[in-house]
């Protein structure tokens, strides 16, 4: 079955339609993560939603972005686009909207705009063994040492040698930095 762009109920009305229902509803977000999924750096969202002070079984949902974001419209806003498909998911599952996809119109935007026939398989970032699976990577991967180089910037700390040559150390720094942010 297709759909079409039409098809979906936007995040702000499936908002308008929670507050009506609930007006006591609340939603916190997490602090975003930075994560490796199938190979591929995501940042992770996870909002909580409660119907009121008092619920007992709150809706909690976790949405990944690719990160950094691949186009224009989500470069540079990877976590407001990931913040929003948590929250609109997290809508859908409480029965809000149940009558259009859960998938976002961002989502139809994206898979309308994807190529179409074979896909190459996801890139192997961050992988612990080698590509040929022989033995333990010893060294980061480009992609890592990137990121690494980043936060690093981000946080006005130098690079370490040992985190630019030892995989594990790398991963070690990437985890101690991006926990300086929560």
């Amino acid at each position: 079955m297709a759909y079409q762009q039409g098809d979906y109920i936007e995040v702000k009305d499936k908002l308008r339609l929670a507050y009506d229902r609930w007006p006591d509803m609340r939603i916190q977000e997490s602090a975003p993560r930075i994560v490796e999924v199938a190979g591929d750096v995501k940042i992770e969202i996870t909002v909580t939603i409660w119907r009121d002070p008092d619920d007992p079984m709150p809706a909690v949902f976790s949405c990944h972005e690719v990160y950094p974001g691949t186009t224009p419209f989500t470069r540079g806003s990877e976590q407001q686009n990931c913040s929003t498909s948590a929250v609109g998911r997290a809508l859908s599952m409480m029965g809000i909207g149940l009558g259009s996809p859960v998938a976002s119109a961002e989502d139809v935007r994206k898979a309308s705009e994807a190529p179409t026939g074979p896909s190459e398989p996801p890139k192997q970032q961050f992988r612990t063994t080698t590509p040929d699976g022989g033995g333990r990577r010893s060294e980061p991967t480009e992609k890592m040492l990137g990121f690494y180089r980043q936060l690093c910037k981000r946080h006005g700390e130098t690079p370490r040698p040992e985190a630019e040559a030892s995989f594990d150390v790398c991963r070690t720094e990437i985890d101690r930095l991006q926990d300086m942010n929560q």
